[in-house]
């Protein structure tokens, strides 16, 4: 688990290139892996660690994860990371497709 985050940093800096994206395109996807990475890993410590949560199970993941983020990187660079990463969720070309808000899933709205 500890070799987890190295593996995936050293995946994306050797397929970025092949990709033929733009430093700014690279960034965008970094950064969505990352926010990815940081809420399905704190999906796994709620698991593992038996943390008591008073709300949606998603939406307290989405919070470590910005946690995570803020704690680990310098104040500009998280702050860009978590705003790529709010953008791909805006993004989503499936949410794009439906005409409402869907206030009834797991994520909350």
């Amino acid at each position: 688990m500890k070799h987890a985050l190295p593996i995936a940093l050293a995946m994306m800096a050797t397929t970025a290139p092949a990709l033929d994206m733009t430093e700014d395109q690279a960034r965008f996807v970094e950064s969505n892996i990352l926010g990815i990475f940081y809420h399905e890993l704190g999906h796994a410590i709620i698991h593992l660690q038996e943390v008591p949560i008073f709300g949606q199970e998603e939406d307290a993941a989405d919070v470590l994860s910005a946690f995570l983020i803020d704690a680990l990187y310098d104040g500009d660079v998280a702050e860009a990371i978590a705003f790529d990463a709010a953008l791909g969720f805006i993004a989503d070309p499936d949410a794009a497709e439906e005409d409402e808000q869907s206030y009834w899933g797991v994520h909350g709205p």
